[in-house]
């Protein structure tokens, strides 16, 4: 869908939130190895233990790495969730949106970062604080609401005459 796109935003989480992240990872981390290696009398007590650390940090490091992406092209939008890779992606055609509109969003509204289900088929892709646009599909069954940085754009994009 690159060729032609009219609007392509990607926005990361904040850098405070970034920091805090790993931070907390890391001390997590040394803290688990800390308390739990000399407690642990064989090797495969202290290789699931060392695993489980490090499964902990790449889940904080992931986190911290979080981006939306969000594409509008001549085949339709694409909606990303990345956690320094792609974790959840969808491509929405024109023919199933039915509409947009500007909503407020926010992490508390929302029930936190990432990708979050509302209720009532509706799913937010939020990954800091923003305006929130929804795309809602035919039928009424499912939207999707993003925030973005440039929701005027964005709106002008998913309404532009196909």
């Amino acid at each position: 869908m690159r060729g032609g796109m009219t609007f392509c935003e990607v926005r990361y989480t904040t850098r405070a939130l970034t920091v805090l992240l790993v931070v907390f990872g890391v001390g997590l981390t040394a803290s688990i190895l800390i308390a739990g290696l000399p407690d642990m009398s064989t090797g495969g007590e202290r290789a699931g233990l060392i695993g489980a650390s490090l499964f902990g940090l790449a889940l904080c490091v992931g986190c911290a790495l979080m981006s939306s992406v969000v594409r509008v092209g001549p085949d339709g939008v694409e909606l990303e969730l990345r956690l320094g890779f792609s974790i959840w992606h969808r491509q929405i055609p024109w023919s199933e949106l039915e509409g947009a509109e500007v909503e407020p969003l926010s992490a508390l509204r929302s029930g936190g970062l990432g990708l979050r289900s509302l209720g009532g088929g509706r799913m937010a892709l939020l990954v800091r604080p923003g305006t929130g646009v929804v795309m809602r599909l035919r039928g009424g069954r499912r939207s999707y609401v993003v925030a973005s940085d440039r929701a005027g754009e964005l709106l002008e994009a998913l309404n532009a005459p196909r």
